[in-house]
């Protein structure tokens, strides 16, 4: 709590650079699934308001017959995997800065590999095509 207090009353200049390695692996996971999300949203398919988004997103993209897809899939799933330990656990060793800029690189090389599709509907309609077998209709828009 010291540190919540510390940043609300702005007194908080710097922070350890474990903390800032957790927020990166963080940051660098949002990034993706945030990327992921809104190329779904422009194809009126949305995944906010259900239970278990993140885990669903990924079923949906696995669910594919396109490899690049698939395997965007896996590193979502990773690399939420990776942002769990980084923001809940405590045990979790976040003191290397080069694992965190492993799991950024990650985030960054999939968020490139997703753009590719960026002008395509292929994604999203296999998303819509995995939402219609899953009987998920309601998170067409």
């Amino acid at each position: 709590m010291e540190v919540a207090n510390r940043l609300l009353a702005g007194k908080l200049r710097s922070s350890s650079p474990e903390a800032e390695n957790r927020t990166a692996i963080s940051r660098a996971y949002y990034a993706l699934f945030n990327t992921v999300s809104q190329y779904l949203l422009r194809y009126k398919i949305s995944f906010k308001s259900t239970f278990n988004s993140h885990v669903k997103v990924v079923e949906a993209l696995r669910d594919t017959t396109n490899d690049a897809v698939i395997s965007i899939a896996e590193e979502i799933d990773g690399l939420r995997t990776v942002r769990q330990d980084a923001d809940y656990d405590l045990d979790y060793d976040a003191s290397d800065r080069n694992n965190a800029k492993i799991e950024v690189s990650r985030a960054q090389l999939a968020i490139s590999n997703f753009k590719k599709f960026d002008s395509s509907e292929e994604v999203a309609k296999a998303v819509r095509a995995h939402l219609v077998k899953t009987n998920q209709t309601n998170l067409l828009k």
